[in-house]
């Protein structure tokens, strides 16, 4: 069973950012599935997959705030560069065995749900209503692991 499956409310309306957050959705998933199989390395590996992921992901949304000239990209920036500085931490600690893997997963569910749900909901209404024509609607069903939030463990 997934960690996270993805949930439809958590589309925000721009194709781009709803198809990179359910890319780190599966990695989250990945990381969790090999922490519970008992697969530490496997598990760190996919881990710093998701930071890589994460960090690209990151420029992708601040390119599209600084394009609109975004007002709440100051506040928006710094959750990414605290996220970031908070995870690289958790995973500089896992390669030397002093952090569970699942733990990082667990943190990562929870503001991965709370920040799309929250500050890139905002940013996706922002999006549409400066160019609405380059939003294009994401469908409920429109990723493979659509349904409701679970969190396994």
């Amino acid at each position: 069973m997934a960690f996270l499956i993805w949930p439809p409310v958590l589309e925000i309306g721009h194709e781009q950012i709803d198809r990179e957050h359910f890319e780190l959705v599966s990695l989250l998933n990945r990381a969790h599935a090999a922490s519970v199989a008992g697969d530490q390395a496997e598990a760190l590996d996919v881990l710093l997959a998701l930071e890589r992921y994460t960090e690209i992901h990151f420029a992708h949304e601040e390119a599209l705030m600084d394009e609109i000239a975004y007002e709440f990209t100051a506040i928006h920036c710094s959750e990414h560069r605290q996220l970031f500085f908070d995870v690289k931490n958790m995973i500089d600690d896992s390669s030397f065995g002093t952090t569970d893997v699942a733990a990082v997963s667990q943190f990562m569910q929870r503001w991965l749900l709370r920040h799309i749900a929250g500050p890139d909901l905002l940013l996706g209404e922002a999006l549409a209503r400066v160019s609405p024509t380059s939003l294009l609607p994401t469908s409920a069903g429109s990723y493979p692991l659509s349904g409701s939030v679970q969190e396994g463990g």
